[in-house]
């Protein structure tokens, strides 16, 4: 028998289509936006910074270039929506070593999209869309999965306390070697 929620037309935002914006239909905008400005400010990022990732994150999806509504060029949908394990992989690097809030947010995207659509990535075979549309299929397979959503929501909260420390290290590193040289001319 088929899963009762994909009964519910508005299950992609917890029955909230008010509160609760995903044009994707995937994540409700309390997670690429709320749910990652708040796990920013757990992991100790200003608020202003906490905000600068989040809504790189959130841009994701409204961007020219990298929008969930581009249905016309599916390669922006793998690149940005629907990810392979090689895309993740990339992505989770780029959010391993990059000081650059702005790009951490754009990546961190990719990656709680491809806990998102993680089946759907890995799939291959053929759409019910068109043959342009290769191995992205069923939009809506892993939103209910829990484990998946709890796993993204760790994942994410590990690589935020990963490049917090990092960025905090620049910046210490930075000022001191401003004041160093300061004290030089002094």
């Amino acid at each position: 028998m088929a899963d009762p929620q994909r009964w519910n037309l508005y299950s992609y935002c917890a029955s909230n289509p008010i509160n609760m914006i995903d044009r994707s239909g995937q994540w409700g905008y309390t997670v690429h936006g709320v749910w990652t400005y708040r796990i920013a400010v757990m992991a100790g990022f200003p608020r202003k910074v906490a905000l600068l990732i989040a809504q790189a994150d959130v841009d994701v999806d409204n961007n020219l270039g990298t929008g969930c509504w581009r249905a016309d060029n599916p390669a922006i949908l793998k690149e940005w929506h629907f990810i392979s394990t090689g895309r993740y992989a990339e992505a989770l690097r780029v959010c391993e070593t990059t000081l650059n809030a702005k790009e951490f947010g754009k990546y961190l995207h990719v990656i709680q999209d491809y806990f998102a659509h993680s089946s759907v990535s890995l799939m291959g075979g053929s759409s019910h869309l068109s043959a342009r549309y290769e191995g992205i299929d069923d939009p809506y397979s892993n939103y209910h999965e829990w484990s998946k959503v709890m796993e993204m929501a760790q994942l994410t909260l590990d690589l935020m306390r990963e490049f917090q420390e990092r960025w905090t290290s620049f910046a210490t590193a930075v000022s001191l070697s401003i004041g160093s040289a300061i004290s030089g001319i002094i």
